[in-house]
């Protein structure tokens, strides 16, 4: 079983932008930065392991396919014990292997981060998968095709399961500007920001952004900002031996009480009950395409 802090990362020679991580296990609960298609391999029995993306939460089995947006927070969540999952992830940016087509914009739709494809539904994902796997282990002169068509077709009929509506994609001049403001928000997220002074630095009104931000990333601008700081907070703890109320204040917290509120919030628990005998969660930056 490969070990956690050796996650094997496949970037094919031929086709920039495009990654593949090949039997990824995670021996505690672990947050991704930027996943895409994400295939559960192996649960090992564990009936507890929880995913939670952008607050709500998801119980993947042996076989599910999950998918995220490079702009969701999630965090695998084991309240009992450590988790032995294993799972295969295909990252690519897709507006840039599929420019100026429908299928581009799939990952940034109103639905997908809730999305999740259950085993019986994904016998011809499966397929489709497996060979994307196989022609990057090839790589030969014709694997870069191969790998296209297969990865047109299997996002077609991520497309059909999800029942994505091209035509309430964003575009893609809404989406790079929603990139620049999640850029900066994630470097000052522990200042003061408001929907006011963040629509200012970018040129646009507050209800823009509003609306931007409800839309890609599933939330309000304060609510987002609010997630990255609990997401932060779990960073400090896991990663730098910070307490809890300390990495609290830190992350952009003002009182105890309002920090205690968003979390149980946003986590459906306590910090303890998330931290306790299941090992810390700790953040896995091996995977970020950024």
């Amino acid at each position: 079983m490969p070990d956690y802090n050796s996650i094997y990362v496949k970037d094919h020679p031929k086709i920039s932008h495009l990654k593949m991580t090949v039997r990824a296990d995670f021996s505690r609960p672990t947050s991704y930065e930027s996943l895409r298609i994400t295939r559960v391999e192996d649960t090992d029995g564990d009936d507890n392991f929880e995913w939670l993306i952008n607050g709500r939460t998801y119980k993947p089995k042996r076989g599910d396919f999950v998918l995220f947006s490079g702009i969701d927070l999630r965090m695998p969540v084991v309240r009992r014990r450590p988790s032995r999952v294993k799972i295969n992830i295909l990252m690519f940016e897709s507006s840039l292997l599929f420019p100026n087509t429908e299928l581009a914009g799939l990952f940034y739709s109103d639905s997908c981060p809730h999305n999740l494809i259950l085993a019986e539904q994904a016998d011809s994902l499966n397929r489709l998968f497996d060979k994307v796997i196989g022609e990057l282990e090839h790589n030969d002169c014709y694997s870069r095709p191969a790998i296209t068509a297969s990865l047109t077709l299997l996002m077609v009929e991520l497309c059909r399961l999800t029942n994505y509506d091209p035509n309430n994609t964003p575009s893609q001049s809404d989406t790079e500007l929603i990139g620049k403001i999640v850029a900066y928000t994630g470097e000052h997220f522990t200042e003061r920001l408001t929907v006011a002074s963040v629509a200012h630095r970018f040129g646009i009104s507050g209800a823009l952004l509003s609306q931007l931000t409800k839309r890609l990333v599933g939330s309000g601008y304060p609510e987002y900002v609010r997630r990255l700081r609990v997401y932060n907070v779990m960073r400090l703890v896991s990663e730098q031996d910070r307490s809890i109320l300390q990495a609290a204040i830190e992350s952009g917290f003002s009182s105890v009480a309002g920090f205690y509120k968003t979390f149980h919030a946003i986590t459906g628990a306590s910090p303890t009950e998330i931290l306790k005998s299941g090992g810390n969660p700790r953040f896995d930056r091996n995977l970020s395409e950024k």
